[in-house]
């Protein structure tokens, strides 16, 4: 019986020194988790600032583009309407017709390109719950929560570092 009653004493301790290990371990992991998740966040959040960034740029092009489209398709247009007035248009004016109307094409499918990038980009940020319909608002929700984020990212680390000395005093006790 003495053999037993040592063995539960041994037992018992081991127990009890390995008691904090086992909650410094769950600690360290549930952390490291919360630090994953809070990195994973920043990213995206930097990334949606990127996205913010391309989407006003887009917005410019389509502007600028869609002027000179609607530019280019008028200048089509008279040129057609000249050519109509004329009883026998050269090759000439014919070609020119031709490259005028093709560089319209060419313009059309730049212009239909841009728009469905902005579109594309503007779905990722109703996907994320971002407005984007005013950009100054959504730079400061995008700063706020890259804060937030940034405060917690910090905090986690924080506590890693005091979970990480307390394992080590731990295990050098």
């Amino acid at each position: 019986m003495s053999k037993e009653l040592r063995l539960q004493v041994v037992l018992g301790a081991i127990d009890r020194l390995s008691g904090p290990f086992e909650k410094a371990k769950t600690a360290n992991t549930r952390l490291a988790k919360q630090l994953k998740s809070t990195r994973e966040n920043l990213t995206q959040l930097n990334q949606a600032s990127q996205k913010l960034t391309q989407l006003q740029t887009l917005g410019g092009k389509i502007n600028t583009l869609g002027q000179a489209l609607e530019k280019a398709r008028l200048k089509g247009k008279m040129m057609g309407l000249e050519m109509a007035g004329l009883q026998n248009p050269t090759q000439k004016q014919t070609a020119a017709l031709e490259k005028q109307w093709a560089s319209v094409a060419k313009l059309e499918r730049q212009y239909q390109g841009f728009l469905t990038q902005h579109q594309k980009i503007r779905s990722s940020f109703d996907k994320m719950g971002i407005s984007v319909n005013h950009a100054d608002q959504a730079t400061g929700h995008i700063r706020q929560e890259t804060q937030k984020y940034t405060q917690a990212l910090k905090s986690q680390e924080g506590q890693l570092a005091k979970i990480s000395a307390r394992e080590k005093h731990l295990t050098s006790a």
